[in-house]
């Protein structure tokens, strides 16, 4: 016995396999990661340029660190999207485009 969880979760029917889910949350967790790191990268960028005009040692430094862990987060996130690319090619599969 199945259950079909289209009648009971309505959005469930506009992704009729699972495929489809992971589909459309990668595409929109890219799109949304990329958007904070260029938030976060704003605002250790202000607030370097504002402690450098304080000198405060401590704060620069604190602002090294955060640009630097939105860097790294920058290239995770690209690392990712090419490996993504990289699996499509091989396998054939196309993961970002459903349907091809």
């Amino acid at each position: 016995m199945f259950v079909v969880i289209a009648d009971f979760f309505s959005p469930a029917k506009t992704f009729p396999t699972f495929g489809d889910l992971v589909n459309v949350l990668t595409k929109n967790v890219f799109v949304l990661a990329g958007v904070l790191v260029f938030v976060f990268l704003i605002v250790a960028g202000l607030k370097y340029i504002m402690s450098a005009g304080a000198g405060d040692e401590k704060e620069i430094s604190q602002s090294k660190t955060a640009m630097t862990a939105a860097l790294i987060g920058f290239l995770l996130i690209f690392t990712a999207y090419w490996i993504i690319q990289i699996i499509e090619y091989i396998t054939g599969i196309a993961i970002f485009k459903p349907g091809i």
